[in-house]
C-alpha cells in the first residue's frame, strides 16, 4: 500500500485509505477546506473537495415560481 503524499494545496490518498476512513475525510475536509485526491492503483480517480460558495449559490434551485411569495400584511398607520 501507497503511503499518503501532499501534491500542492491536496493530499493524495488510496481507495483502501478512503474507504477505511470516508467519514473522518469528510469531516477534515469540511474542516479544513483542502482537497484530497483519491488514487486507485496508482492513478487519480477522484476529488474529494469541500463545495466553494459559487457552487452553493449553483446548487439553490432559482425562484421560478416553485417557492410561494410571502403574502405581504398591510395595515393602515395613522400619521
Amino acid at each position: 500500500m501507497r503511503a499518503a503524499m501532499t501534491t500542492g494545496n491536496s493530499r493524495t490518498i488510496t481507495a483502501s485509505e478512503f474507504r477505511a476512513k470516508c467519514l473522518q475525510l469528510m469531516d477534515e475536509v469540511a474542516t479544513t477546506g483542502e482537497e484530497i485526491v483519491i488514487t486507485k492503483r496508482g492513478r487519480p480517480v477522484c476529488r474529494l473537495s469541500p463545495p466553494s460558495f459559487v457552487d452553493m449559490l449553483l446548487a439553490m434551485p432559482k425562484d421560478d415560481g416553485e417557492f410561494e411569495r410571502w403574502p405581504m400584511q398591510v395595515r393602515d398607520v395613522e400619521s
